[in-house]
């Protein structure tokens, strides 16, 4: 499992910012930063900008393989966020599965209860948009 601070530097590498998507997806699907780069890439995402669900939704289908419609994964991304949860209220809530969240203009992972983000040493008090169960 890759930690935050690992994709943090591989970052670097590629004179990125604007990447929470890109290191959400290699934490919840454990590829490499390199990679989650490419995908994203190949879904339309600009360097040095941010990522839609539209096009986070297409990295998960091309990850996740065939047996899963680009429907069905934006479809779960909006569905099955209690109403006004926070990010700290999520992970406390769910501490088996790995899940991709979004709050307000951020992406991030969530792998078994523990938040693997930058925001996690701080109040985790932003409010879930949408959540992805990684299966």
């Amino acid at each position: 499992m890759q930690q935050f601070k690992d994709l943090d530097v591989q970052r670097e590498r590629y004179r990125e910012h604007n990447d929470c998507a890109v290191k959400a997806i290699a934490a919840a699907y454990n590829i490499s930063y390199g990679r989650a780069h490419r995908q994203l890439t190949k879904a339309g995402r600009t360097p040095r900008r941010g990522t839609s669900l539209h096009q986070m939704a297409k990295v998960v289908v091309a990850l996740t393989g065939n047996d899963v419609t680009y429907g069905e994964v934006f479809a779960e991304m909006l569905c099955g966020v209690k109403n006004r949860q926070t990010i700290g209220s999520f992970c406390k809530d769910n501490p088996k599965g790995i899940y991709i969240i979004c709050s307000r203009s951020h992406a991030m992972c969530v792998r078994d209860g523990v938040l693997i983000d930058w925001t996690q040493e701080g109040p985790q008090r932003r409010m879930v948009i949408s959540v992805y169960k990684v299966k």
